[in-house]
């Protein structure tokens, strides 16, 4: 018992450690970028939506890092919040490359930190588990024990559903979504690895949500395509959406549930 508290309590002093760090430098990287690169990478900007958006914006340390996220999420997947033109994903897309890191490497350090956090969650889960069971448990305990096994289970199966959607369907999705910007730029920006054809579905998902403020405001010539979409690919994609959710967030729940009531670890 002491033990695996012990190597729990020092996985995550070493791993918090090292994601605080990670954040620090991002930000740091931020700030100078946001006072010595954003002028000229604004340059490059010419978007009607782009410059209505920098009309009125204050020239703080926050203000220009904000602007600088703001060119990070026009590289990555576009989701409601960024409410731009094709006409700046393009441009932020054709951003020269050695401007292009300054934006791209901080946003790394986030996602690698936030892959830690991930790691320290399912870590102490791990160890906390294995203590559970290693001791003698009343019926309360063993029966949350096996509700938390099952929902990792479930989550596990709702994530390969996932993946094999992204590997054996997502051409067919995309070949009847052509007509929008966003299927070819995300195929030449998120790449064809593991993650970018998750994003790639992601932002599938989002275009063919009910009332989708992202295709309406950035991608109306779409909506036609979209009608049109076949039913049964649709209930693919809505259902490994609802399914990866809800179990994540009942995972999520239990383990919220098992460590304040005590009966997890």
């Amino acid at each position: 018992m002491n033990e695996a508290k012990d190597i729990s309590l020092i996985l995550g002093m070493s791993m918090g450690m090292g994601m605080f760090l990670l954040i620090f430098i991002s930000q740091g990287i931020l700030l100078y970028a946001a006072y010595f690169k954003l002028n000229h990478i604004e340059k490059h900007f010419s978007s009607y939506d782009w410059r209505r958006a920098r009309s009125n914006v204050r020239n703080g340390p926050i203000d220009r890092m904000r602007r600088l996220r703001e060119i990070g999420e026009l590289m990555g997947t576009p989701n409601h919040l960024c409410m731009f033109d094709h006409e700046s994903f393009r441009e932020a897309e054709l951003l020269p490359t050695q401007l292009k890191r300054w934006v791209v490497i901080p946003r790394t350090l986030i996602l690698i930190a936030f892959g830690i956090i991930l790691f320290l969650w399912v870590g102490d889960g791990y160890l906390n588990l294995i203590w559970t069971i290693s001791n003698p448990m009343g019926e309360m305990a063993l029966a949350f024990t096996a509700a938390w096994v099952a929902s990792v289970i479930v989550f596990l199966m709702a994530m390969s559903l996932r993946a094999g959607l992204s590997f054996f369907k997502l051409e067919e999705f995309e070949s009847y979504l052509e007509s929008s910007y966003f299927i070819g730029r995300n195929r030449r920006v998120l790449g064809d690895g593991v993650l970018g054809r998750l994003r790639r579905l992601t932002h599938i998902s989002l275009m063919l949500a009910p009332d989708s403020d992202f295709v309406f405001g950035n991608d109306a010539q779409v909506i036609k395509a979209i009608k049109t979409f076949p039913g049964h690919l649709r209930r693919w994609i809505e259902i490994s959406q609802r399914f990866t959710a809800c179990s994540f967030f009942g995972l999520v729940a239990l383990w919220g549930l098992g460590k304040v009531t005590g009966l997890l670890g």
